[in-house]
């Protein structure tokens, strides 16, 4: 019997293991696609009609344009 119930734990372990691990690249790479797509889209020169005033510094490339609220 318990034999049984550590295969299943081992199962469940090697599971979630790999349930966690693509969760995790799944989540780090659409961060960094969402962080390249809102590089390329936002105005890399003020805009103040639409109070994009403040520049952000989490992009990667050029400085890019939006506000803080």
């Amino acid at each position: 019997m318990t034999l049984f119930n550590e295969r299943r734990w081992k199962l469940i372990a090697k599971a979630l293991r790999f349930i966690g691990g693509g969760g995790f690249f799944t989540l780090l790479t659409s961060s960094f696609a969402l962080i390249a797509y809102f590089a390329i889209t936002r105005p890399h020169v003020p805009q103040p009609q639409y109070d994009w005033t403040v520049c952000l510094e989490w992009s990667f490339s050029h400085p890019t344009y939006g506000n803080c609220t």
